[in-house]
């Protein structure tokens, strides 16, 4: 999977900052996002994406998002089913790694009934898993092989 050659979608950044469709748009507007748009659709390799990760400015927006969602979590007076909510701080050792990790899981549909979220606190990748609780569990744990595999 590494250097695989694949390129992302608008959708891969919605699914893992947490921002809106506009404010993702507004970032490419400004050219602080840079991809290719090819048919419509805006395509982005995995360096402009970790590119834009790390900018100042789109790092406070995903803090930001990302308080409200834990807070959202936190505050939620009702479930209708068992949720969790889980961080993983991620070392930098594996950031490449864990990025294609999550957007190959995005794109085949493992992710349905999660929330994710991907930012970098310090260079240091954070995610937050949000969701149905045997879900979130299951995507932690296959972080967690992933993570001890490449570690070896």
């Amino acid at each position: 999977m590494i250097n695989s050659g694949k390129y992302y979608l608008i959708k891969h950044l919605l699914l893992l900052t947490g921002l809106s469709d506009r404010t993702i748009r507004n970032y490419i507007k400004s050219g602080i996002l840079i991809g290719e748009k090819t048919n419509g659709l805006w395509h982005f390799s995995q360096k402009q994406i970790e590119l834009f990760l790390h900018n100042s400015s789109v790092r406070s927006a995903i803090k930001a998002n990302n308080d409200a969602f834990i807070n959202d979590f936190l505050s939620a007076p009702y479930r209708p089913e068992y949720q969790s909510c889980v961080i993983i701080d991620i070392p930098v050792s594996a950031k490449k790694n864990i990025s294609e990790f999550l957007f190959y899981h995005i794109n085949n549909n493992a992710t349905d009934n999660i929330d994710i979220s991907l930012n970098y606190i310090s260079n240091t990748p954070q995610i937050i898993l949000k969701g149905c609780t045997s879900q979130v569990l299951n995507l932690a744990n296959m972080i967690s092989e992933m993570l001890m595999s490449t570690a070896k």
